[in-house]
């Protein structure tokens, strides 16, 4: 298989993994309303959400470095679209919050095994170190920008369904509301991304004996990743500031929505617009990772691209209008789109084959981590001081993400 045909195969499943995601984004918090659960449950059921994930990722990160990565794909989409079909029948805040554990099981599994297929094939089918360097460098860009697409097309699926559809509709003898149909297209679209896993990740010619290592070893392996390793440490501090910087919007913007608007409808919709400008974005920030990769350094490309994300953010709380606040969150999304390709060669190099969906878990995890406590943190700043203020200690901390990008490259080439 060539670098371009992997780099294709990779770009579709990334958009078919988070295609039936957002699709259930934006009605899951109007479902649980209009199933009797309070504001003080459905936070409840978010939190647990996002804390089960966290807690997953490096157990079953390291479970999908001792598996095929078919196999580990496949079950992240059989678990996605157990929760779907879970949450689409939920009626209580045990069930709720026993299915958002289930997709929590799909979603740790997902976050590894498909880049690290992408990165292990692209390495086999490159003839030198840099040619391998810049292919991975635009496959993950690739990679991302596709996410991204994937994220507008099914936030605007699910949204979409949900205004057309009445608020009573029959389904196969089975009454439901209408914005609980795109958990049920969701599911369709796990069955189609597990037709295509199973027919497009196929096995190398020679793949490494996984099997050989034994779980303490794994385990012990990644604490030793975790604690002597300072290039994985610096980017877990960017991770950790970055995923921190970023969480602002899902977290502010609804809130600046419903009190610039009013409506709680009309926020909803616009917050729903806001995410499908912001992913698109994301695209095509990501769409010119290949082209920075090529021509600059890429530490000082991605220090660079943080610090001016973090003075978008700043801004985004300083802006008089919710165009304006949309479109500075719009540029902040599309300079932190190449930043994660334009890392991802020097963050591969730290490991080899048998512990990759086991780094790709701990980012995921540190990233997850950050994510519940900026939360918290931001949340507490909007209480306290404002939503202005809340957002410009976010873009600060994006901002200060340039400080270990920078120290990264250097050490790296230090080290070299």
């Amino acid at each position: 298989m060539t670098v371009a045909q992997v780099r294709r195969r990779y770009a579709g499943l990334t958009a078919l993994q988070i295609l039936g995601t957002s699709m259930m984004l934006p009605v899951l918090v109007i479902l649980m309303g209009e199933r009797g659960l309070s504001v003080r449950d459905v936070g409840l059921v978010l939190a647990v959400g996002a804390l089960s994930i966290a807690l997953l990722e490096v157990p079953l990160g390291i479970a999908s470095d001792r598996m095929s990565r078919r196999t580990a794909l496949a079950a992240a989409c059989l678990g996605r679209g157990a929760a779907f079909t879970g949450l689409f029948f939920a009626s209580s805040l045990p069930q709720f919050i026993f299915w958002s554990v289930v997709f929590a099981l799909g979603r740790a599994f997902e976050s590894g095994p498909l880049q690290a297929w992408f990165v292990e094939r692209t390495r086999n089918a490159a003839t030198t170190p840099a040619e391998a360097d810049l292919a991975t460098s635009r496959g993950l860009g690739r990679g991302f920008a596709t996410m991204a697409l994937g994220g507008a097309l099914g936030a605007l699926l699910g949204g979409g369904l949900a205004a057309a559809l009445p608020p009573e509709v029959t389904i196969a003898g089975v009454q439901t509301t209408g914005v609980a149909v795109p958990l049920l297209v969701a599911v369709m679209v796990e069955v189609v991304c597990l037709v295509a896993v199973l027919y497009l990740v196929t096995s190398q010619a020679r793949e490494p004996d996984l099997r050989s290592t034994t779980v303490r070893h794994a385990v012990h392996d990644a604490a030793r990743l975790v604690s002597t390793n300072r290039i994985f440490l610096l980017f877990a501090c960017r991770w950790l500031l970055f995923a921190a910087a970023f969480q602002s919007f899902e977290l502010v913007a609804p809130l600046y929505m419903r009190s610039e608007i009013g409506s709680a409808g009309s926020a909803a919709s616009a917050f729903s617009v806001a995410i499908i400008v912001t992913q698109l974005s994301a695209a095509a920030g990501a769409s010119l990772s290949g082209r920075l990769a090529g021509r600059y350094v890429w530490y000082r490309a991605v220090g660079l691209l943080s610090l001016l994300a973090g003075i978008a953010i700043m801004a985004a709380g300083m802006v008089p209008s919710t165009i304006g606040f949309v479109l500075c969150f719009a540029l902040a999304f599309f300079l932190g789109g190449p930043v994660s390709a334009l890392q991802g060669p020097t963050l591969h190099r730290q490991v080899d084959d048998t512990q990759r969906a086991t780094l790709l878990s701990l980012e995921s995890a540190v990233a997850n981590v950050s994510v519940f406590a900026g939360s918290l943190a931001l949340g507490w700043l909007v209480e306290a001081t404002s939503l202005s203020v809340a957002l410009v200690v976010a873009g600060v901390l994006a901002a200060s993400a340039a400080v270990p990008s920078l120290l990264i490259g250097h050490r790296s080439l230090r080290d070299r």
